[in-house]
């Protein structure tokens, strides 16, 4: 089922009502980004088992902090992918998911896969994803995954808006790199002699 369409009126009036006190209002708002935000939360951290968790705190801490949100500043979306963003960032701070992530890394590197199927060039552009710096990788995945403007992303990451540019830029050229070298990789491997 596709995600609830709203307005930005519509999501200031549901904000207003949830700030009101019905905290039913809030729910349209959680049907409405559940699932951009988890893909979001999924791509930054790469740990299948806490992507739940950290959407679930996102969602809390939106709830709760719910009366600092500025229309004026930024969209509901925005400061929202900014808190999930935030969290994301808390979670990849402790050592036992840095240790994983960098063997998951090792793992991407070492597996190789040849373009014969879409699945293929999904999984091989995933890992080039992967092995993108954390600071591309979400720039990447606000503009291009999410949609967000350059502006918007900017807010969400807390730079500039060039910045938000070189970034999206250097991540674009990465991947195509990666993504054409590992195509002149796998066509090399099955190369006739």
């Amino acid at each position: 089922m596709p995600a609830m369409e709203l307005t930005r009126s519509q999501e200031e009036a549901l904000i207003a009502r949830a700030l009101a006190g019905d905290t039913q209002a809030f729910g349209p708002l959680v049907e409405r980004y559940q699932k951009p935000l988890l893909s979001f939360i999924h791509t930054l951290l790469r740990k299948p088992d806490r992507v739940e968790d950290i959407g679930q705190e996102t969602f809390i801490k939106a709830f709760r902090a719910l009366a600092t949100h500025d229309p004026a500043r930024a969209a509901f979306s925005t400061w929202l992918f900014a808190i999930a963003r935030n969290g994301c960032i808390d979670e990849l701070r402790r050592p036992s998911l840095v240790r994983s992530g960098l063997q998951g890394l090792e793992d991407a590197q070492a597996a190789s896969y040849p373009p014969r199927d879409k699945e293929a060039v999904f999984i091989r552009l995933e890992r080039a994803l992967d092995a993108l710096p954390r600071e591309q990788r979400e720039t990447f995945t606000l503009v291009c995954a999410q949609g967000l403007t350059l502006e918007e992303a900017a807010i969400v990451l807390g730079c500039p808006t060039g910045t938000v540019k070189s970034r999206l830029n250097r991540a674009r050229e990465a991947l195509r790199r990666t993504v054409l070298g590992q195509e002149a990789e796998a066509g090399g491997k099955n190369a006739k002699p």
